[in-house]
């Protein structure tokens, strides 16, 4: 072995000794951005999914309001509008509540905002939904109780 040989053996060795420690600082990198991305998907998804339990929290307000068309609401003026009470849906996380406004004789306009909570009271997701809805009696014309074809024959008393 020479003199020669001594040092640039050491330099080999100090060399590999920094590519390990760079191969390393990449590899904790890389990790540290999975974990991020992945806490990050993770929180979207769930709002997301708050969004969606929202959304239907609405519709199923939309779906209520018409199904129980209160009379009160017939008597509004053109314009007027009354408030849909606030109500919570399942575990009481998520609730509605909206307004119906009578635009003319016949047709109303329903609108309801869904929203789902935290545990901790936070607003985790509000969506907003809204139905035209139209009311009208029917057109009945009886002509008579009892209509017959041809001719008919009462034996006895009847009442009609």
């Amino acid at each position: 072995m020479s003199a020669e040989d001594g040092p640039a053996g050491s330099r080999t060795h100090g060399i590999a000794l920094v590519v390990a420690v760079i191969a390393l600082a990449v590899i904790g990198a890389l990790v540290t951005v999975a974990l991020f991305t992945a806490r990050s998907d993770r929180h979207a998804s769930s709002l997301g999914f708050a969004g969606e339990a929202a959304r239907q929290a609405a519709e199923a307000g939309l779906d209520a309001t018409a199904a129980g068309f209160e009379r009160r609401w017939l008597r509004l003026d053109i314009g007027g509008s009354a408030a849909i009470p606030s109500t919570s849906l399942g575990s009481g996380r998520a609730s509605y509540a909206g307004r119906v406004t009578r635009l003319n004789s016949v047709i109303w306009i329903i609108r309801t905002v869904g929203a789902v909570l935290a545990p901790d009271g936070d607003t985790l997701g509000v969506r907003w939904a809204g139905m035209l809805f139209k009311k009208v009696a029917p057109q009945l014309a009886p002509g008579a109780a009892v209509t017959v074809s041809g001719s008919a024959m009462v034996d006895g008393p009847a009442w009609l």
